[in-house]
This record gives structure tokens, C-alpha cells and sequence, in this order.
């Protein structure tokens, strides 16, 4: 492949072996979880026939199965079955009311003490008691009840009751556990957003957002450790700052009824490099 002039085959084989490597993990994934080739393959004509239909249209022209299978390669007759079953598709996995109740609790200025950390809070509170773990959580949803989410919390560590019957948030220990609802609308969510941007980088025609990384190799596992605890700690610190930026651009502004949504993160990872090859199995 040349770099100074790449042709559109240089451009589609490099795409080829990038999405190999973005989809490894998935794949890992997929298979403990018994997902195999056949499972996933049927999903994603579904998807490629969705993507050519809703963002490849042609202006002021109609959207045919024929021109969505010259884009996606997928049969015409597949093409029209999938569009038709395509509006009782379900919606996509989101982030439950338990994620949206802990960044309040732990960003809304209302609800620190003087440490900026979150205040516990008593179960209910009266008309003038507004600050409660009640009307918290029916600051989200109506249609859950409060002690449904404080028994679960009670039971995973997540909260606790002190003497003074006050709700205390453990602010390290809501992690979604795996192959729940909740870790998997998070997966769906990160992953989608943080590959949206740096595809989004990639069109010479979109302002860039912003997607940076920090790498470095050739370290031991002690020196891994000192940076993932620097990162835990700094990136917890960030994430609160950015949830408060949250809170205190509504207060500012209101609801306006807007038809954005934003997204951010943190994350580490770590590897051994120029692992040996394993053998290849047999049956």
C-alpha cells in the first residue's frame, strides 16, 4: 500500500484490517457468552441494510432496495424484508435509572456536604424535606418505586443505613455487575461514542471532536499499577467535575427541550507485548 497516494482499494483493505482489530474484543465476547458466527451474521445485515437506508440517501430520490443492495451488497430480497420488519426493531439499550441517580447524587451541589461528597439522606422526606432518597429517585422515573432500587442497593453494596436511618451512597462501589441490562446499554453506549468520534474525525468534512489518548510500552507491572491508580483517581475526579458542569448548565439554562445528548469518559487498559504465539490447537 502506498501512503502518499492511497487508491480506494488501499483505503478499503486498511478499513478491513482496522475493523478486525476493533472487533476482537467483541468477538471475545461474543463467544463466552455462546454467540457464535451464525448468531451474529443475520444482526449485521440487518445493520448494514439500516446504516444504507436511513444515512445514504440521495437527495430529493426515494430509497430502493435495489440501490441499498449495490451499497451494502446484501440481496435485494433481504434488503426488502428487512425493511419491513425494520419498525419493530426494539430501540437500543440504555443506561438504567440506577446510573442516572448516582451521577446526581454525586455531582448535584445540593445533595455534597462540606467535602464535596455526597450527603446521606433520609429514606423519605416530608414537604419540607425535599433532599431524600425518595424524592431522588422519583426526580427520574414515577413509574419505579424508590424501595425497589434501595433494597437492590442494600443487597450489591452499593448503599447503606447507618444508626441514623440515613442513606449513604458507596461512591466506589456501583459498578454494573457483567451481563446485566445495565453493563450491557453501558458497553453499547461507550463503545458506540467513543468509535462515533474518531470516525467522525476521520470525514474531512466534520469539525473534530475531541478523542486523545495517553500510550506508553515497555513497562513492568509495577509501573502499570502506579498509572492505573493515577488514572482511577484523577479520572474519578474528572468525571465528578463533568457531572457538575451537567447540573450547573440546567440550573443556568432550564429545560429547553433540546435533542442533544453528550458522552465522555475514561478508561485504561494494559497488556504484555510480544506475547509467543500459542500452538494452534487440535480437536
Amino acid at each position: 500500500m502506498t501512503t502518499e497516494h492511497p487508491t480506494p482499494a488501499d483505503i478499503q483493505q486498511l478499513l478491513i484490517k482496522t475493523t478486525m482489530k476493533v472487533l476482537k474484543p467483541l468477538v471475545r465476547l461474543l463467544l463466552r457468552n455462546g454467540v457464535g458466527y451464525p448468531m451474529l451474521i443475520e444482526e449485521l445485515k440487518t445493520l448494514f441494510v439500516e446504516v444504507a437506508d436511513k444515512e445514504f440517501k440521495l437527495h430529493g430520490k426515494p430509497q430502493t432496495d435495489s440501490r441499498i443492495t449495490i451499497l451494502t451488497g446484501v440481496h435485494r430480497k433481504d434488503v426488502r424484508r428487512i425493511r419491513e420488519v425494520e419498525a419493530q426493531t426494539p430501540s437500543a439499550l440504555k443506561p438504567g435509572l440506577g446510573a442516572q441517580v448516582i451521577a446526581k447524587w454525586i455531582s448535584d451541589p445540593n445533595y455534597q456536604d462540606s467535602n464535596n461528597t455526597p450527603r446521606p439522606l433520609p429514606r423519605s422526606g416530608g414537604e419540607n424535606e425535599m433532599l431524600s432518597f425518595d424524592n431522588l429517585v422519583e426526580s427520574f422515573s414515577k413509574d419505579i418505586r424508590p424501595k425497589v432500587l434501595l433494597d437492590e442497593w442494600l443487597n450489591a453494596g452499593i448503599i447503606s443505613i447507618d444508626d441514623h436511618l440515613m442513606v449513604k451512597l458507596n461512591t466506589d462501589a456501583f459498578v454494573p455487575k457483567p451481563n446485566t441490562h445495565e453493563a450491557m446499554a453501558f458497553l453499547g453506549m461507550n463503545l458506540h461514542d467513543h468509535m462515533a468520534a474518531a470516525v467522525n474525525n476521520l470525514q474531512t468534512n466534520s469539525s473534530p471532536l475531541f478523542e486523545r489518548c495517553a500510550f506508553d510500552d515497555g513497562l513492568d507491572l509495577a509501573q502499570v499499577r502506579e498509572i492505573e491508580q493515577l488514572v482511577k483517581t484523577q479520572g474519578m475526579a474528572f468525571l465528578k467535575t463533568i457531572n457538575k458542569a451537567h447540573v450547573n448548565t440546567r440550573e443556568k439554562h432550564g429545560d429547553r427541550g433540546g435533542n442533544y445528548r453528550v458522552n465522555t469518559g475514561v478508561y485504561f487498559y494494559f497488556e504484555p507485548q510480544n506475547q509467543t504465539p500459542e500452538k494452534p490447537g487440535h480437536d
